[in-house]
């Protein structure tokens, strides 16, 4: 404050470096220097002779806290450093020093000509440099070095606090209890970060069973119960016999301010983190003998709620009401209670006239939350004012966060056109304010929904209405570069949102094809080298064939014009164009249509066959994640050698950790491991010794111990369980009187579900066909608004299974893109204008690269299935993209169909040599109400040709049958036996289903009807048949009877 123009120049002895921080540059750069030395230092022995120990103690509280909050900017799961930065700040004070993290103060005083004489001060040697290590620490060991040596400054200040007044922690005076709460709170962040969530929470539960127990209190209630109200004289002063705590609380200023801080404040803020680190919690997985642990929770949310209501506590209120959301999200409850809490929050918080920073988040992420659960439509008439109450929401909460960036010393440049596509001005002073990823989510939201508003208006047209959509995307890309906090699956979100944009943008004035597949193909690759949304691949792919379908019409267009097209060049491609021909007649017209008929696909033909096949192979990656945990081999593998080493620690705790385990009674900063699954922990174990106070506590060995037991199909159902609770906060989640009463598009009776399982409700999408396939329009986004730890989770998880479990690596995960795709950035097919941009930061140690240097590095050299056909098959894909809409209006609700087949093996090698004379592609968009009547007979039917066709074979378990299925398809090793003849009316039902499917291609008059079955009537082929026209799934069909009657009007106009 008066920047040491009052310190005695005599005390000054080498403790004083002045280190600037700064904030617009990440960790490990410079900054490392000043993290090294909030670590490392330990504050002087002369400030404590200035100010006093209390004071000195708070400063040291406030170091780790700022360290934590350092720590909780790396969106990491700690990982153990191979070499640990040790500090021992128990060491000797001499050559200590002093550390200054302002960026807005410069020590410009007597402190410099004083620090002039000690520059030959020399650090202890015994400490290891962090700072020399930048180059080859990452950010999970930076961040595990932080929260270790945070942890041992708290143990140790706790332990010289409870040794200095020789006291247990219930009869310390307030301000030594005020310290100990602090530094219990701490501690429970610390595990929160680590993931050890039942830790975390048995620590803030002890704060709060501290304050119970704390003799302040109690003497306090015995007070207000004894004290009778006529004793208003002076000798209530002498009834009393005050100990010492009393004492130090009436005649010690600081033990009096901290005894007016010791209130509902306090204790609510203690029952926050208890209840934060509960949720947190991976519900439904627990090998727990008794109730889950999510009662407990939503009793204590309630709890808070009301205690905060009463104590006139309006921010704290709200923060646990949106606790109470995140709960009900991750339960998968209906959205009538989460739209009523969120609607409460905003009212309690939107009519107040001043607002923490804290609330403006919250009130922020309620916005947010609520245009996600706001229902949606499909239909032009009804989605404008849907999506104006989304933009309107999303508007709300890009006010709140822009008014604290401002505040906050950034700079906001609003447009002319309105304040939706305002923005930031980059670069940002500082990167590492959480508000950042939140506005990304903002501008993600807002892009999205002014997307679809436009998608079916006059403006569709206008390619100056998708530039605005496309710099809101383009912001919120920026600002997830910029920020210190890297949210990598936001990222692949954004760059799949503005790879859509794109492609509307080229289908208006032919540009941008280049950087539409680079976008597109960037995502990929971002969400395949971390987390693996497969249901983002799939998209991405399939945006990708209508891009390449849409380029090859034009060509085909503009070649049978026998001019050269405008699209070759504005789209950065050069093809060369035929020249145009004479009128030909008689035999010469003749053979010029067989050419036609027969000529080679084009390039782009090719590519969109390998990108279909592409994004079928990420469905089939979904069945297997579901198929492989009902396998007995599977199951039968172990893998108790990894368990002590390679698991990750979050699973095992997950598995088996409760908060109960721990005693929170006991008189220490951390609580004690006792029990596990209720039984008692071996006293004779090395985790139940007392901890030194530099020591960590290692309880995990307990439960690592325990968890050899565990095989891999309980490691595989945790996995799909993640995904599951990923994706159940993306769905446009319905309450059960719009589910019963059909409100929104015509859909089929919710009560009739499904006969089977499909990949999107295995994925973890509900099996209702508006909750998986329709989740594009409805929603668009596939980040949730909360930032929590599922995605790093199943990021590590991925990669657990992938190295250490073969049969999960060659059958649950995504193949990388193939190589193939890749030539189209190649001299020969760009043009020379091309320069592909910088779109993300996620490779390599977060430092900007280009998609082609950065992706075909990181590649393993095989032969993917997308350019391999060994057999002759037929795949299919449905798809509702958002922003497309079917010819020749969009009226109806239409889905698109998206095929590939292959009437002999292919396999393609390059662009420049392979050929695809024996496979085609195409499209078509189908009416999505007779698509579902339609799956709906077909499902019927099948159950009813069961009993006919099914031949009978002796029992076998389910995934046996799924194998054996396959083979039985084409090659039968035993015959069928007992097969019965389908009745009559059966035969009748499958012919006019026939006329159905053709229906749906072929225009009525157009349509000739089929007299008998035209294909082989079986079971397996009527199962075929129902899987095929399921709209929430992709298919694909071996080569048979009915993939010649299929292929034979798939493609006819």
């Amino acid at each position: 404050m008066d920047f040491g123009e009052k310190i005695n120049q005599l005390s000054v002895k080498c403790f004083i470096v002045h280190i600037r921080f700064d904030q617009s540059r990440t960790l490990l750069t410079e900054n490392l220097l000043a993290v090294e030395y909030l670590l490392k230092i330990p504050l002087p022995s002369n400030l404590e002779k200035l100010y006093g120990p209390y004071l000195v103690k708070k400063f040291e509280l406030s170091r780790t806290y700022l360290a934590i909050k350092l720590a909780e900017t790396i969106n990491h799961i700690p990982e153990k450093a191979s070499i640990q930065c040790s500090t021992d700040s128990t060491s000797s004070h001499e050559d200590e020093k002093f550390i200054d993290l302002d960026t807005d103060v410069n020590i410009m005083t007597k402190l410099d000509r004083a620090l002039e004489t000690t520059r030959t001060c020399q650090p202890r040697k015994k400490e290891l440099d962090i700072y020399s290590l930048r180059y080859t620490l990452n950010l999970p060991q930076l961040k595990d070095i932080i929260l270790s040596d945070v942890q041992k400054k708290l143990n140790i200040l706790v332990d010289k606090l409870k040794k200095e007044h020789d006291l247990i922690f219930a009869n310390l005076a307030p301000t030594g209890l005020e310290m100990v709460i602090d530094a219990k709170c701490q501690a429970a962040a610390i595990a929160f970060q680590r993931l050890q969530l039942a830790f975390s929470a048995a620590i803030a539960l002890s704060a709060v069973q501290l304050l119970k127990r704390s003799k302040i209190f109690i003497n306090v209630k015995q007070s207000n119960v004894k004290r009778p109200p006529v004793l208003r004289s002076t000798q209530v002063k002498h009834i009393p016999t005050e100990d010492q705590t009393n004492k130090n609380l009436y005649q010690d200023p600081h033990n009096m301010e901290a005894r007016g801080r010791l209130n509902l404040n306090l204790w609510l803020k203690c029952r926050l983190v208890v209840v934060t680190a509960l949720i947190a919690q991976v519900y439904g997985i627990r090998l727990s003998k008794g109730e889950d642990d999510f009662l407990d929770t939503a009793r204590l949310c309630e709890e808070g709620m009301e205690e905060a209501k009463a104590y006139g506590d309006v921010e704290t209120q709200t923060e646990f009401m949106l606790n109470a959301v995140l709960l009900d999200l991750r339960l998968g409850r209906l959205k009538d209670r989460i739209k009523v809490l969120l609607e409460e929050i905003i009212n309690l918080l939107k009519g107040r006239q001043f607002l923490s920073s804290r609330a403006q988040m919250i009130l922020a992420q309620a916005f947010l939350q609520l245009s996600d659960l706001r229902k949606s439509e499909t239909l032009c008439d009804s989605k404008e004012a849907a999506m104006q109450q989304k933009i309107n929401l999303c508007l709300s909460a890009q006010k709140l966060i822009f008014d604290q960036l401002v505040s906050l010393g950034e700079s906001v440049q609003h447009l002319d056109d309105g304040n939706i596509y305002s923005l930031p001005i980059f670069p940002l002073k500082n990167i590492y304010l959480p508000q950042i990823i939140l506005m990304a989510k903002i501008k993600l939201r807002l892009g999205n929904a002014s997307a679809q508003l436009i998608t079916c208006s006059a403006k569709r047209w206008d390619i100056s209405h998708w530039q605005e959509i496309l710099s809101s995307f383009t912001s919120a890309l920026e600002l997830c570069k910029e920020a210190a906090l890297k949210q990598i699956d936001l990222e692949a979100d954004l760059l799949f949102q503005k790879g859509k944009v794109l492609r509307q943008i080229t289908e208006i004035n032919y540009g941008k094809t280049l950087e539409v597949v680079n976008l597109l193909m960037e995502a990929i690759n971002v969400t395949y080298l971390h987390d693996q949304n497969l249901w983002l691949i799939r998209q991405s792919y399939l945006e990708l064939a209508l891009l390449l379908f849409y380029l090859d019409e034009v060509i085909e267009k503009d070649l049978e014009l026998g001019g050269e097209s405008k699209a070759m060049v504005k789209s950065g491609i050069i093809v060369v164009g035929k020249q145009p021909r004479k009128k030909i007649t008689g035999q010469g017209r003749l053979l010029e249509i067989l050419h036609h008929v027969l000529r080679q696909p084009s390039k782009y033909k090719m590519l969109a066959w390998i990108t279909i096949r592409a994004a079928n192979e990420v469905v089939r990656v979904l069945r297997n994640s579901q198929i492989l945990t009902r396998d007995k081999e599977i199951g039968e593998e172990s893998i108790k050698h990894l368990v002590q080493k390679e698991l990750p620690e979050y699973v095992v705790l997950d598995f088996l950790a409760s908060y109960q385990d721990f005693e929170t009674e006991n008189d220490e900063l951390l609580p004690i491991l006792t029990t596990i699954q209720g039984e008692k922990v071996e006293e004779e174990e090395e985790g139940t010794k007392p901890v030194a106070p530099n020591e960590l506590p290692n309880f995990v060995s307990f439960y690592r111990k325990i968890a050899q037991s565990l095989n891999s199909v309980q490691f595989l159902n945790y996995n799909n369980h993640l995904r599951r609770l990923y994706n159940i906060n993306l769905l446009p989640i319905r309450s059960r009187v719009e589910n019963m009463n059909g409100e929104g598009p015509e859909y089929p009776d919710p009560k009739i579900a499904f006969t089977q399982p499909s990949e999107a409700q295995m994925h973890g999408v509900d099996i209702d066909f508006l909750k998986c396939a329709v989740n594009d329009v409805e929603n668009g986004a596939h980040t949730p608004v909360f930032h929590t730890d599922l995605c790093l989770r199943l990021a590590l998880m991925h990669s657990f299974l992938k190295s250490h479990l073969p049969t999960y690596k060659n059958t649950c995960c995504a193949e990388s893109i193939p190589v193939i795709l890749y030539e189209i950035f190649e001299d020969s097919f760009k043009f020379l204008q091309f320069q592909p941009e910088v779109y993300t930061s996620v490779f390599g140690e977060y430092t900007l690269t280009t998609p082609t240097d950065s992706f075909v590095g990181q590649l393993t050299p095989q032969m993917s299935m997308a350019v391999n056909s060994i057999d002759k098959e037929l795949r299919v894909q449905w798809y509702l993209p958002a922003l497309a809409v079917p010819p020749p209006s969009c009226e109806t609700h239409k889905i698109l169909l998206v095929f590939a087949y292959n009437v002999k093996p292919v396999t393609l090698v390059s662009l420049k040599t392979s050929t695809l004379a024996n496979a085609s592609c195409g499209y078509k968009w189908i009416h999505l109400k007779r698509l579902i009547a339609l799956h709906r007979k077909l499902s019927a039917l099948r159950q009813k040709a069961e009993a006919y066709l099914q031949p009978e074979h002796a029992p076998s378990t389910s995934l046996q049958r799924s194998h054996q299925r396959m083979r039985q398809r084409y090659i039968r090793s035993e015959p069928a036996t007992n097969v019965r003849k389908l009745p009559s009316t059966l035969e009748d039902m499958v012919l006019q289903l026939c006329k159905e499917i053709k229906e749906l291609f072929i225009p009525g008059p157009e349509m000739k009807t089929e007299t008998e079955v035209p294909f082989e009537l079986s079971f397996d082929t009527l199962e075929q048949l129902e899987q095929i026209f399921n709209p929430a799934v992709g298919y694909t069909l071996k080569y048979g009877s009915l993939f010649k009657w299929l292929i034979s009007f798939m493609e006819l106009e």
